[in-house]
């Protein structure tokens, strides 16, 4: 019964749209009809070079204006048209939906008009020629896997009104190099920037609460990363693998950081002030080049084995830690440890 609905639903879904061919060089795009306006819908896999997509469609003898890429049920537009070098939109597009572009490999350049308020996920994922691209005002997310895998995607350009930045987002673009994030976004997920190796340098809002799951992974080109006051948390191994950190600022930072944070940084030497309320496991594992480490007063627990792998030879516990410690099991890869030295103020641990 339940399955005899779910097509009798389809089939009133289709029977509601209309779908027509418009002429577009040699070959046609084909559109979908929807509430009066036309969705271009798929593109013969053929089409090579330049394309440009109509402000208007001819279905039914009638012309529709051609409002949205790939968002009707079903529907990829562009996706593996692997021939194809440039899309031109019209103005009053409004939406572009989910693996429009993907696959496109060969695609080099295209417009996102103004009038775009909705980029839908992995859009232009594996994009691997795209060079750079302009997100226009209105959008508020950039969705997950949007640009996943363009790896000659070297300049972004972000609005002010984009407040999230969705999981693994931008992961593997590995020649982006200019990019800013914008004033007010809130959000950076999981893996979002992971192995954007030509990254050199990158801004965190004043307004960015959370900060995901290797978020910055595998982003060699940072030196020095500022963490701002208004970060709640960062997940586990969110600037792990940066091989030429240097120089971290945490102190502004009163969170519990993830477990393997700073994983990896072969390069960072000094942390200061450290004032997270949780060092937890392997927060700076096999950071080998590290030395120096000062603690705030907000720290209440410390696991040893954040610091395995490091060159720190000396422990300075502050009075205000309380938890951690006395797991010793954590002091196996410690094999720079020397000495353990603990505030005389200290009430669990002497």
């Amino acid at each position: 019964m339940l399955t005899r609905k779910l097509l009798a639903c389809l089939l009133a879904l289709l029977s509601m749209s209309s779908t027509g061919l418009s002429q577009t060089g040699y070959y046609k795009l084909e559109y979908e009809l929807n509430n009066s306006e036309a969705c271009v819908s798929s593109c013969p896999k053929q089409m090579s070079g330049i394309v440009d997509v109509p402000a208007t469609a001819r279905l039914e003898g009638h012309e529709y204006p051609v409002t949205s890429i790939g968002s009707c049920l079903f529907c990829y537009a562009f996706r593996d048209c692997r021939g194809i070098a440039e899309v031109r939109l019209p103005n009053g597009i409004k939406k572009i939906g989910q693996e429009s572009f993907k696959g496109c490999v060969r695609l080099k350049k295209i417009n996102i008009p103004t009038s775009v308020m909705d980029i839908e996920h992995s859009a232009f994922r594996g994009c691997e020629n795209l060079a750079s691209i302009d997100i226009p005002q209105g959008i508020s997310e950039i969705s997950f896997n949007t640009f996943e895998g363009c790896k000659n995607l070297k300049s972004v350009s972000l609005p002010f009104t984009v407040k999230n930045i969705d999981d693994y987002a931008f992961e593997d673009c590995v020649s982006l190099t200019d990019f800013q994030i914008p004033q007010f976004v809130t959000e950076i997920l999981r893996g979002s920037f992971k192995n954007c190796r030509s990254l050199t340098n990158i801004v965190l809002p004043s307004t960015l609460k959370k900060i995901g799951e290797k978020a910055f992974c595998g982003c060699n080109g940072f030196t020095e990363i500022v963490i701002p006051l208004s970060v709640e948390y960062v997940w586990d191994g969110a600037f792990s693998q940066c091989k030429n950190l240097k120089r971290v600022d945490l102190k502004a930072c009163k969170f519990g950081g993830g477990n393997g944070m700073f994983e990896d940084c072969d390069a960072l030497e000094n942390v200061e002030n450290l004032n997270l309320s949780v060092i937890s496991r392997g927060m700076f594992r096999n950071c080998k080049s590290l030395k120096n480490i000062s603690f705030g007063e907000n720290v209440s627990c410390i696991y040893p084995d954040a610091f395995a792998g490091t060159s720190v030879d000396v422990l300075n516990v502050p009075a205000s830690v309380s938890n951690g410690l006395e797991y010793a099991e954590y002091y196996n890869d410690w094999k720079c440890l020397k000495k353990i030295v603990v505030d005389s103020s200290n009430k669990k641990f002497c």
